[in-house]
């Protein structure tokens, strides 16, 4: 497994330095460089850094960069690495190439926390090849790679749109292991968040089974994510279990793990058990939100009940302090344009209005239906554009 992923970072470096690209990153690191001069002088640098980079904006950070490289001495590695995660954090990624490959030209030798910077920042703009190629590249010189370094490949192959890199995800996961780099919650709850993005729910849950036998507890995101793959996945038996497996793990629930909840029974018609859920969560003290209304009034308009009940949580939400949102005005549109009362559709699409809010494309689409069946007049859709 270790051959096998150091000798397909090392394909991707061979192809990058071929077609004549550069020394890390070609593709994104002169970007920057080519268009921008330093926005500071030479004024001491080490005061800047003392007195903290949280507040830093980007032109005065490629000022002190700038600062930085033209001291003598220069200063250590570390206070580059302090720069470059300031910008990266400020999500410039290509900026924190650029500044990069311009250490690399004027002999600053990165560190392995650098090169942690650099995967990390190319895995967040899903260049997966361009980490691949960063690992490969500081495993030729001699860095192995850590916890966080692998961590960072994981979570960007998982967020990957291709089903496949789930599983090479996996293989990247497995390798942490040889390396002696042991997964922790975070790296397990994003690989388990992979196969559930690739609707293999299954599978994550036998890595949450594995966690559990390294003797590591799911958190709140963990089984959040669970919950709702198995959802996602039509099997309401199987989410529920996820969650009542959280209640006696003393995991503490979200008001996310119960919008997740609330969602997936109401998708899945289980609407009745969703509003013991819901009723539960009035009574207690969690401070219900938007999407929480939402979901309860869409899911009441799904199962057919009677709108008068809808309209009811409706107001109650707004007696809450809650304001509606486009969701909330348009899913109660429908489906009073659904029973027929263009009255009530009429009010509703006069205040959304007035709140800013138009008509989404599923409004729009049963409206232009309706009126093509002669079921509505042509003045409605004027109303409602």
């Amino acid at each position: 497994m270790q051959r096998s992923i150091s000798s397909t970072a090392k394909r991707y470096v061979r192809r990058n330095y071929q077609q004549g690209k550069g020394n890390l990153a070609p593709s994104s690191f002169n970007l920057f460089w080519g268009r921008r001069d330093f926005a500071g002088g030479s004024g001491d640098y080490r005061e800047k850094l003392r007195n903290g980079l949280s507040d830093l904006k980007l032109d005065d950070a490629v000022g002190l960069f700038g600062d930085m490289v033209k001291s003598r001495p220069r200063p250590s590695i570390i206070e580059f690495n302090k720069l470059l995660s300031t910008i990266a954090k400020m999500k410039k990624f290509d900026v924190v190439i650029s500044l990069g490959e311009k250490m690399q030209k004027l002999g600053i030798s990165h560190s392995l926390y650098t090169y942690n910077i650099f995967i990390n920042c190319f895995c967040r703009q899903s260049k997966l090849s361009l980490a691949l190629a960063i690992l490969g590249k500081m495993m030729k010189l001699g860095y192995e790679p850590d916890v966080v370094t692998l961590s960072s490949l994981v979570n960007g192959l998982c967020h990957s749109k291709r089903i496949s890199d789930a599983s090479e995800a996996k293989q990247m996961f497995e390798f942490m292991v040889t390396k002696d780099c042991l997964p922790d919650v975070v790296t397990y709850s994003t690989l388990i968040k992979g196969f559930c993005k690739c609707k293999r729910v299954k599978d994550g849950m036998q890595l949450f089974h594995e966690m559990s036998q390294m003797g590591l507890v799911g958190n709140t995101i963990t089984y959040n994510t669970l919950i709702q793959g198995f959802f996602q996945a039509g099997d309401c038996h199987y989410a529920q279990m996820v969650f009542k497996q959280m209640v006696s793990d003393r995991v503490p629930a979200s008001l996310m793990t119960y919008n997740i909840l609330l969602d997936g029974l109401c998708n899945n018609g289980k609407l009745q058990t969703a509003l013991v859920i819901f009723k539960d969560m009035q009574k207690s003290e969690m401070e219900l939100n938007i999407i929480t209304y939402t979901t309860m009034i869409d899911g009441m308009c799904k199962a057919g009940m009677e709108k008068q009940e809808a309209d009811a949580l409706f107001r109650k939400m707004k007696e809450d302090g809650i304001l509606p949102n486009s969701g909330t005005y348009n899913t109660l549109i429908r489906a009073h344009l659904r029973d027929g009362d263009e009255t009530a559709s009429a009010e509703l699409i006069k205040e959304m209005k007035s709140c800013g809010f138009v008509g989404d494309a599923s409004t729009f689409g049963l409206v232009t239906n309706m009126l093509h069946d002669g079921r509505l007049d042509k003045n409605f859709l004027d109303m409602l554009s």
